[in-house]
């Protein structure tokens, strides 16, 4: 453990900083569509039911009403340094939802509709899809989309993006 954590110091201190553990997590500041190209907030579910999967560092979304049945596409962007990308050992999404998700990375589907359930929580390796940037390739964006589908009663999804090092 004390090798690992002097090696990430060293590919901090060598190419700027190095990024954290968790590259994004289900939180109220997670977009999600209303409209076609019309994006805001997502609401926190809270309560969530006691028999929904728990993810440390997330929490439960909706698109405003944990009581709104439909399918709704929550939408997360990030950029990461290629030598970030050469470095880490994976790039790890867990993620349920009531009722149920598809997943989408980088144009690749990881998870087809509709998948999952709100009583487990579900693991894809997302690192072969992972686009970096540098001064030769440029900015190159990383677009994580989750369609969640509720058919009755409370509706959510919850998610985290941690990079495996």
């Amino acid at each position: 453990m004390r090798i690992a954590s002097i090696l990430v110091t060293l590919l901090g201190l060598g190419s700027g900083q190095c990024p954290a553990s968790v590259i994004s997590a289900s939180s109220s500041a997670t977009l999600t569509e209303r409209s076609a190209g019309t994006y805001s907030l997502a609401a926190q579910v809270s309560p969530a039911p006691s028999v929904w999967a728990a993810i440390p560092g997330a929490s439960w979304i909706w698109e405003s009403n944990a009581e709104t049945v439909g399918i709704y596409t929550f939408v997360n962007t990030f950029t990461m340094a290629q030598w970030a990308t050469d470095s880490i050992a994976g790039l790890r999404l867990y993620i349920s939802a009531d009722n149920y998700y598809s997943v989408e990375f980088n144009g690749v589907l990881i998870a087809g509709q509709w998948t999952g359930g709100f009583s487990t929580v579900d693991q894809y390796e997302l690192k072969p899809w992972l686009l970096g940037s540098s001064v030769a390739l440029g900015a190159q964006q990383n677009t994580m989309k989750i369609v969640a589908k509720n058919n009755e009663g409370p509706g959510g999804v919850i998610y985290k993006l941690q990079i495996i090092y």
